[in-house]
């Protein structure tokens, strides 16, 4: 027990840290799972919105490509200064959006080879353009095909800006998500946690609470196993028998019951396991002084409430208590100056007697005596002396009575005899002579 009730509050203890340290942890996590979501989102953010430039970038050169494209398809009658300056300004502006998409890094292969296609391209036409000999069908042609490869390598670069975006959206809703469970989890596991520590530190107060009321109880307390080992004694038991706790578990409890009150035990033991519960009955046991002492005892089988396997002893001693309900029993049927029964006491006998009379073939009697001359004696001689007399004739009566008759004293110096079992009035007559006293019927 003392075991338990100490482990109890290191156990909360522990479980109060382990909940700090877990609720750390889990705080650490999130926001490590916040960091990386950000970034990442970050980053897929930033790779669509390069995309959508590279596709912008593409989407003007391959525009600037289909009207130079346009412009050489004409016929040189139909070639005029200002259409062919409006070529010549096409040029760079293309060459201007292959910068642009050069300058995004690392392109995409089909990206990478429209571009360098589409500069070589460039620089032929330019001198055509200038050299007048634009109506060359071959670069007519390649300007088609190269306008065609540009659109393809934007269009790719498109779709990948939208799945980067789509990415990006999912990868916030899943951080967002991920954040939010660890967040419900951390919140519903601390709250449990809480509870369970709190639970736990309660029991760790009411069990301190009840093992002080224990050690401070005068009752005596003792778990024994299911071999009538003892477990446990509390000090009040090891005050009582003038042992240490430890001394007494190592000790059989025979030794300390007195031999007539050892099958109580053995049918207190049965009882407990049939039922659960036994008692409360007496027993007498050795006291430290080397006396008998009256305890009352209760026993209960713990494991019915729990999972251990012991009977749990509550005692307490009574001995002043039994002798003071004798001392009361005594006052109540006996008469205090001559230890005989009372009037009360020999009715009861007597309406008992008369009750078994009718299931029985023998008789009863019952003698009524006084003492002659008892009023001289205390007169003349004083009252201690006719409680004297008193005494001797009760003694007289009792002599001449067999054991299991009663006699009585119902007064001053008026006596009663009940007589049972008898088979005839020889037996009566003979303690009335030998009580030596005047009898009356």
């Amino acid at each position: 027990m003392r075991e338990s009730a100490e482990d109890l509050p290191h156990k909360a203890a522990r479980s109060s840290r382990y909940v700090r340290m877990v609720g750390v942890l889990l705080a650490a996590v999130m926001l490590l799972a916040t960091v990386g979501g950000t970034v990442a989102t970050y980053r897929l953010g930033d790779s669509a919105e390069s995309d959508n430039a590279l596709a912008i970038n593409a989407f003007d050169l391959n525009s600037a490509l289909r009207q130079i494209s346009g412009n050489l398809q004409l016929p040189n009658s139909e070639q005029t200064a200002s259409l062919e300056k409006d070529t010549q300004s096409l040029i760079p502006e293309a060459r201007q959006s292959i910068g642009l998409v050069r300058s995004h890094g690392t392109l995409p292969p089909l990206m990478k080879l429209a571009m360098d296609r589409t500069t070589a391209y460039l620089g032929a036409v330019e001198g055509d353009v200038r050299s007048h000999k634009s109506e060359t069908p071959s670069e007519v042609r390649l300007a088609e095909s190269l306008g065609d490869l540009v659109d393809q390598a934007a269009t790719d670069a498109q779709g990948s800006a939208h799945a980067a975006s789509v990415d990006e959206r999912t990868g916030g809703i899943a951080i967002l998500l991920v954040v939010l469970v660890l967040v419900v989890a951390g919140v519903l596991w601390q709250g449990r946690q809480r509870r369970r520590s709190a639970v736990i530190a309660s029991q760790a107060e009411g069990l301190a609470e009840f093992e002080a009321m224990i050690e401070n109880s005068t009752d005596l307390f003792l778990l024994t196993d299911t071999d009538n080992r003892t477990q446990y004694c509390s000090p009040s038991a090891a005050r009582f028998f003038g042992m240490s706790a430890t001394e007494i578990c190592d000790a059989p409890i025979d030794q300390f019951i007195h031999d007539d009150d050892l099958v109580k035990v053995t049918d207190a033991l049965d009882t407990v396991r049939a039922f659960g519960a036994a008692g409360p009955f007496d027993l007498c046991v050795r006291h430290h002084d080397g006396g008998w002492r009256t305890i009352e005892v209760m026993a209960n089988d713990l494991s019915l409430a729990s999972s251990g396997h012991a009977v749990a002893w509550h005692t307490r001693d009574v001995t002043d208590r039994r002798a003071l309900e004798e001392q009361l029993t005594r006052q109540a049927f006996e008469d205090p100056l001559t230890g005989l029964a009372n009037r009360a006491l020999f009715r009861d006998r007597l309406g008992h007697a008369l009750s078994r009379l009718s299931r029985s073939t023998r008789s009863i009697a019952v003698l009524m005596l006084d003492l002659d001359g008892f009023k001289a004696i205390n007169d003349s001689m004083g009252h201690n002396a006719g409680d004297e007399a008193l005494k001797e004739l009760a003694a007289r009566i009792s002599g001449a009575a067999r054991p299991g008759d009663t006699v009585g004293r119902l007064g001053g110096d008026e006596f009663t005899v009940l007589l049972e079992e008898l088979d005839d009035a020889t037996f009566a007559n003979e303690v009335a002579s030998s009580s030596s006293s005047r009898r009356t019927v």
